[in-house]
């Protein structure tokens, strides 16, 4: 079986990678798809790979419907190709009884249940480190969806920062990082009213007096 292509437009991008998940139409064939590989190819000409769901089953012309999730780095047109064959993802999840792990050939995403350690932690393929891109990719997703999961989650990260401080690795680009998408989320945070149990009891007690 040959490639599948589908061409597509991702309406935001960044050089570092944002989470974008779209569905795309593939002529898969009456047997539909059974498995494989996939990459995108974004408008920058950089080429990520890409994990694929199955949405629906195909039609009578054999066009089927799937999910793709990725990391864009541009926005503008570009290119969905599937590879049948065995499937990559496989074997890239692991789980214990305190954490659970994903992750591909750029980006390896830890959730951890112990209490020294963070709750949420995404690593790019440079090791350098991305916990401190969680709070904008949950900022986004709280904008496209609306979700207050999405700051619930945030705020969850901000508490194990406040209470164990940012490591660095041996460089200040994650802490500089954090600190430039944090005003995005804690803005979003602020409006919905999660911000107030981070406050001091003097600011609290300024504000009502100011109120009143």
């Amino acid at each position: 079986m040959n490639k599948l292509q589908s061409s597509l437009i991702i309406h935001d991008g960044n050089p570092a990678g944002l989470p974008v998940v779209v569905g795309c139409p593939f002529e898969t064939g009456p047997a539909g798809w059974q498995g494989g590989t996939a990459a995108m190819d974004c408008a920058d000409g950089t080429c990520v790979p890409a994990q694929c769901a199955v949405l629906n089953p195909p039609n009578p012309e054999g066009v089927q419907w799937l999910e793709l999730s990725f990391l864009a780095t541009a926005r503008g047109a570009a290119e969905a190709t599937l590879t049948p064959g065995q499937d990559a993802s496989a074997g890239l999840a692991a789980v214990t009884s305190d954490s659970a792990v994903v992750q591909n050939d750029r980006v390896r995403v830890t959730l951890d249940t112990r209490p020294d350690h963070s709750p949420l932690r995404i690593e790019t393929r440079d090791d350098t480190g991305a916990t401190s891109m969680v709070p904008l990719m949950l900022a986004i997703d709280y904008e496209r969806i609306g979700d207050p999961d999405f700051l619930q989650a945030g705020l969850v990260c901000i508490e194990f920062s406040l209470q164990h401080g940012i490591s660095g690795h041996g460089s200040v680009k994650p802490s500089a990082m954090t600190y430039r998408t944090l005003c995005r989320f804690l803005g979003h945070a602020d409006r919905a009213g999660r911000l107030a149990p981070f406050e001091l009891a003097t600011v609290r007690e300024r504000q009502q007096a100011f109120r009143t």
